[in-house]
């Protein structure tokens, strides 16, 4: 957990892009502006966009700060575990989401760290590469952080937009370039699921609103709100679409003051 005295950082890791947050703490806690680089030779591996948090946390220090750590969902794989009375204690969700990794994704997804959000109830897993996960956290090292949340995109949207979610049921798409990740919740989450996208957000989220729609009987009666990482390059201009500022806004639109939730920490 934070110290709610210490200066706290906000780094964000993706293939485009990384980004630093500062927020000094104390009663009101106030974000500095975002500081923001592209990533060179970004292919969708880790390592470059790791590298160029590194040049970043190196020409602004801050250490001793708490960080908190957003990842890309390029980075990130989803799986929903279901409510299920055979699935009791968290370790049988836990051993339930490694095992659909596995067959899902094959014998690499082994080596990948697994979370299972909430403690009951049907819940999201997420994966990421144990080797990104050490790499990071000896990188937070180096720089003399504290590491105390590595977030999934997913739950860091998730958590900083819920007061603005309706409580009856939202299907809830957080997008960045190359992927969207949709995650229908109704007291609960029904479903999850990953779409790479090849072409410009504004042309393809639309298509891929609607192929989510003809999965999902259900789908119609949910509010749909995107929710960019970044500032998206074009507005969506789709009906009933309601779409969110960024997670990761650009300085002058100004930054959100409330830290990510560890509780859905991968």
């Amino acid at each position: 957990m934070s110290s709610p005295w210490r200066e706290s950082l906000h780094l964000l890791l993706a293939p485009h892009c990384v980004a630093l947050r500062r927020v000094a703490r104390g009663w009101r806690p106030t974000p500095a502006p975002t500081v923001r680089a592209d990533v060179e030779g970004g292919d969708g591996h880790w390592a470059p966009a790791l590298d160029a948090l590194g040049a970043l946390l190196a020409s602004a220090p801050a250490r001793g700060a708490d960080a908190h750590v957003t990842v890309s969902s390029h980075f990130v794989r989803y799986a929903l575990v279901p409510d299920d009375a055979l699935l009791v204690t968290q370790d049988d969700r836990l051993r339930f989401a490694r095992q659909n990794f596995v067959r899902v994704h094959g014998p690499d997804a082994e080596r990948w760290n697994v979370r299972v959000g909430g403690d009951a109830g049907a819940a999201i897993a997420s994966a990421v590469d144990a080797a990104l996960v050490e790499a990071l956290r000896a990188l937070l090292a180096r720089a003399g952080l504290r590491a105390c949340a590595l977030q999934p995109a997913l739950m860091a949207g998730f958590n900083s937009a819920r007061a603005q979610l309706p409580a009856a049921g939202v299907r809830l798409f957080v997008v960045e370039p190359g992927i969207a990740v949709s995650a229908t919740w109704r007291q609960g989450w029904q479903r999850v699921r990953s779409q790479r996208l090849a072409r410009p957000l504004a042309q393809e989220l639309t298509e891929a609103i609607d192929r989510e729609r003809a999965l999902d009987d259900n789908a119609d009666d949910a509010l749909i709100c995107v929710l960019p990482l970044v500032p998206a390059e074009a507005t969506l201009d789709a009906d009933g679409v309601r779409v969110l500022p960024p997670l990761w806004p650009d300085a002058a639109a100004g930054e959100p003051a409330t830290e990510p939730d560890a509780r859905q920490a991968a």
